[in-house]
């Protein structure tokens, strides 16, 4: 007898940059860092410009969510009675999607290096700026651990 559980998912498998989010802030008012991250790819659109230039943007679905305490994520959707399709209610856009992680990894340290100058340009003394700098580090360092378990996955 053929099982006939969950189906397989055959949507690609890509990388992308996460924010972090504070568990329980399901706005993504709040972000904490970013990890490279496992994802779904569910659409690829391209959108031009009268100037000729073009931009891509993807949507994926993230295979787990700090924010929302979730894990194993897989695409879901409904159908959408006014736009007569289905449309995916777990799914974000990135501005870019990776094959390697590496690549992805890249991305999330800038991103983090990028977040960190930012809160640092505010402070006025160095002995802030150095505890600042330790802090985001722990907290980076925490949440690529985080994310490396679920890439493993």
């Amino acid at each position: 007898m053929k099982n006939k559980g969950i189906a397989k998912l055959n949507y690609p498998i890509k990388y992308a940059v996460m924010p972090i989010h504070p568990v329980g802030d399901y706005d993504g008012e709040k972000t904490l860092a970013y990890v490279p991250a496992k994802c779904y790819l569910i659409k690829k659109t391209e959108e031009f410009f009268q100037n000729g230039t073009s931009k891509l943007s993807y949507e994926v679905v993230f295979t787990w969510n700090h924010a929302e305490k979730q894990e194993n994520i897989i695409p879901s959707y409904m159908y959408d009675l006014i736009e007569n399709k289905n449309k995916y209610f777990n799914s974000t856009e990135v501005a870019q999607v990776y094959d390697e992680l590496i690549d992805a990894r890249i991305k999330a340290d800038e991103a983090n290096e990028d977040m960190l100058i930012e809160q640092v340009a505010n402070c006025t003394d160095a002995d802030e700026v150095l505890e600042m700098e330790e802090q985001y580090n722990k907290q980076f360092t925490e949440f690529n651990e985080l994310a490396n378990k679920y890439l493993e996955q």
